[in-house]
């Protein structure tokens, strides 16, 4: 699909786009001797050129200019899951008579061409061809220092015989934007108006006697309305250009260029040439459209009208990373508009949002197939889009689809939607759960590992995470018997978070004999800092039998020796000293009076942590006193002074203590903290 092109050729080798033309009032300009001279182009051999086939389906003035962008081949070449889409011409060149707009990147990597539409103006012809054109870089003007307080906001610049204009971004110092000339003398004359307010100037170019600007939101995220402005220098006069005051085909100006005495405008909707002598537009809007699964683009005489059907189909096949195109939007023309407008809508949501809106929309029988695939697929993201959208839909041919999936997946795959089955009480689903927490693999899977989480979890934690997020009782039993495992916190805190009391007292009584459980399971019943939320056993530590049996587990903790506690399956020093210092923190909060002088008299302990220790003293005496220092590991002579000057607070005010507190125990906290210049 490639065309030789020749300036002054009679058209033989030049597809002709018909004489469409616009007109709109100029102004008309003198001719000026600053028009841009012609970039260079560096055009394929004339003997890889092949005339250009024109098929039936664009004889009436649309073609095609990238011919199957999306095509499966070139999905998995990129290592794109979704459909890519090419963007359209975006930048311009032009050789002498003859101007291109062109891509921004090759389409073909092997010999760096671009499919690009090109305008010869002597045969007001429009045609297709490819190119091995490159942008030059524009080089700017240099900006003298007396700008300077404009150079964080310059953008594009263009020079004429007597000065030079630089186009100005929108920043949050400068509600107005526009563009800075300076002169040969370095006389700044700033041009700022509210046409560019919350614009950026994107292109310059100068055609005769004016200046024409374009402008942009794509920096902002979203779409232009200012357009194109044109500023005519012998009267100052400016005039402004939008789609629906012209035939402009769109308002974000990517590109303007001098084509002799005429404009060539290249916008994210499609290319145009205006020649401002006469007011004659040459226009071609941009479009793409469905053939065959793929997405074509298209540049068509008529400006395209826009259709939420199309535009959804197309957000969806990248969603889903599903390239059946023509399907999806078969599947999307039966459904009901309204859920599809939230997916082309562009207002700068947010990416929660966005995602609502999609499940929204695919929450109809109709893409049931597109759902089967993605529910299956290795993207994580994929995988949750279609489960949310599979339990919106309310017809039995859903759940058909769930549960299909249920019986083939991995359990990681497949705990995602389970669990939002299994908290609307499917019974499949939770059957599923308990046979999965049965399965003796699942339950030896205690590896943690990415499972496209925030955090490394193992296949067993997911699974009691996705148990205690349906929260229903009836996995407790099965939980109590996992307590041995090596990692056995995530039970301890499923049982917690899904038990009644009776399944406490009974943990409790499982916890008694198995010393290296303590550390974890104290954990879950104190809170590190004052302004932690409530642990998640606080609730039950209100419960008498479980109090005094956590009271007299934290005891122990703290009087076995080292070697004992090796022998009871605490080996570590690490874990031997986490043990030691959530029993200090357990008798601190659940320990009462009695726990006072038990922790007075540890207090010239080398073992123990001397921070959380002092610090648990003043929580219990609700009193702000004796000595401080800032280290857990204590000297022994500040060892022996805390634990002399607590002795005798004790026994002085033994007889009338009553516990102190909890603002009492915060307020003496947080004073001997500020004493001691520690958190």
């Amino acid at each position: 699909m490639e065309v030789a092109v020749h300036p002054g050729s009679n058209g033989a080798n030049v597809r002709p786009g018909g004489t469409d033309e616009h007109r709109q009032e100029i102004v008309p300009s003198k001719k000026s001797h600053l028009s841009r001279g012609p970039p260079k182009v560096r055009r394929t051999s004339t003997e890889s050129m092949r005339p250009l086939r024109v098929r039936p389906s664009c004889s009436s003035g649309t073609f095609a200019l990238c011919v199957l962008l999306s095509s499966l081949t070139a999905s998995r070449a990129s290592g794109q899951a979704a459909v890519p889409i090419a963007a359209a011409p975006r930048y311009i060149t032009t050789s002498h008579d003859t101007v291109f707009f062109f891509p921004a990147t090759p389409d073909e990597s092997a010999d760096r061409t671009r499919r690009t539409l090109g305008y010869a103006s002597a045969t007001r012809s429009w045609f297709e061809t490819r190119l091995r054109a490159e942008r030059p870089e524009q080089a700017r003007a240099p900006l003298p220092e007396s700008a300077s307080a404009y150079g964080a906001s310059i953008t594009v610049s263009t020079t004429d015989g007597d000065g030079s204009w630089f186009g100005l971004a929108t920043t949050k110092g400068r509600a107005k934007g526009g563009v800075l000339y300076v002169d040969a003398s370095g006389r700044i004359v700033p041009m700022l108006r509210d046409q560019f307010a919350e614009h950026d100037v994107s292109a310059l170019a100068l055609v005769g006697s004016a200046l024409w600007v374009g402008t942009s939101r794509a920096a902002a995220g979203d779409h232009g309305t200012t357009g194109l402005v044109s500023f005519k220098r012998s009267d100052s006069t400016w005039t402004q250009f939008t789609s629906r005051s012209s035939p402009l085909p769109g308002n974000d100006i990517l590109d303007l260029s001098a084509l002799g005495e005429q404009l060539a405008i290249a916008t994210d909707s499609g290319a145009a040439v205006l020649d401002p002598r006469t007011g004659l537009w040459q226009v071609r809007f941009f479009d793409q459209v469905v053939r065959n699964d793929s997405l074509v683009w298209m540049a068509s005489m008529a400006r395209p009208k826009l259709d939420s059907v199309v535009l959804a189909a197309r957000r969806l096949s990248s969603l889903l990373g599903d390239l059946r195109l023509s399907s999806l939007t078969a599947a999307a023309e039966s459904v009901n508009r309204d859920s599809l407008l939230g997916l082309v809508r562009v207002d700068g949501s947010s990416a929660p949002d966005a995602r609502r809106r999609a499940t929204i929309a695919l929450s109809d029988v109709a893409f049931l197939p597109f759902l089967r695939r993605a529910i299956a697929d290795d993207d994580p993201a994929k995988r949750q889009l279609a489960s949310d959208a599979l339990i919106r839909i309310k017809d039995s041919k859903a759940r058909d689809v769930i549960h299909a999936f249920m019986d083939t997946a991995a359990v990681d795959r497949a705990l995602g939607v389970v669990g939002q089955l299994a908290a609307q009480h499917d019974s499949l689903a939770m059957r599923w759960l308990h046979a999965k927490l049965a399965d003796p693999r699942v339950r030896a899977d205690t590896v943690p590992r990415a499972m496209g989480g925030a955090a490394a979890m193992s296949r067993l934690d997911t699974l009691i995470s996705t148990i205690v997020h349906v929260g229903d009782e009836s996995f407790v039993t099965q939980l109590l018997t996992l307590i041995d495992i090596p990692s056995s916190r995530r039970v301890l805190l499923g049982v917690m978070q899904l038990g009644p009391v009776a399944y406490q007292r009974q943990l409790s009584t499982l916890i008694g004999p198995r010393i290296r459980l303590w550390a974890p399971y104290f954990a879950l019943f104190v809170v590190r800092d004052s302004g932690d939320a409530a642990p998640p056993a606080a609730a039950f530590g209100e419960d008498l039998a479980i109090r005094r049996a956590l009271v007299t587990f934290a005891r122990v903790a703290l009087t076995r020796n080292d070697s004992a506690l090796v022998a009871d399956g605490v080996a570590s020093d690490s874990a031997r000293a986490s043990l030691r210092t959530n029993a200090i923190l357990v008798l601190a909060e659940w320990g009462g009076a009695p726990a006072l002088p038990f922790l007075i008299d540890q207090m010239d302990r080398a073992e123990l942590d001397a921070l959380v220790l002092v610090q648990s003293v003043v929580q219990l005496a609700g009193v702000d006193g004796g000595p401080v220092f800032k280290r857990s590991d204590a000297t022994p002579d500040q060892r022996v002074a805390v634990k002399r000057y607590w002795t005798k607070w004790w026994e002085t005010n033994k007889a009338a203590f009553t516990p102190a507190t909890r603002v009492a125990s915060e307020t003496a906290l947080n004073a001997w903290r500020q004493r001691a210049g520690v958190r």
